[in-house]
């Protein structure tokens, strides 16, 4: 899955376990290159 494809509220699989996108941030910093960053909540734990 390619980075762009996330977003809010999705639901994603990391080494067979269950995360919930809370945040996701599209950032642009200064001259560097832009990244996403996500804030993620694992659905097992809480």
């Amino acid at each position: 899955m390619k980075s762009t494809e996330l977003k809010s509220n999705m639901g994603i699989k990391i080494d067979n376990k269950l995360y919930l996108i809370t945040r996701l941030e599209h950032r642009t910093p200064g001259n560097l290159r832009a990244f996403i960053q996500v804030t993620i909540r694992d659905l097992n734990n809480g």
